[in-house]
């Protein structure tokens, strides 16, 4: 598993890799799903890829301003968030 953090702009970015056999899927379970809400809550965004057979990569990106915590809003949804409403997974 490799874990990365770095600010990028004006963003957070989290990678979390792993080279497993993938295939990890959003709408079986609670753990990415959560994730994703708690991702949202401060606009950001979660992005899963992960095919069959091969690694897993989740990207998180955060917005960040200066020294204080990004603003809230609820209401952004995410391309992971989107693609559980759809009822699937993203690759």
């Amino acid at each position: 598993v490799t874990v990365t953090v770095q600010r990028t702009g004006g963003e957070l970015v989290t990678t979390v890799s792993d080279d497993g056999i993938g295939g990890a899927d959003p709408t079986k379970g609670s753990g990415l799903t959560g994730l994703a809400d708690r991702v949202a809550a401060v606009d950001g965004q979660l992005d899963l890829h992960s095919p069959p057979g091969h690694g897993t990569l989740l990207t998180c990106r955060i917005p960040v301003q200066g020294q204080h915590q990004p603003p809230m809003s609820g209401d952004g949804a995410t391309p992971l968030v989107a693609a559980l409403a759809a009822g699937g997974g993203q690759s």
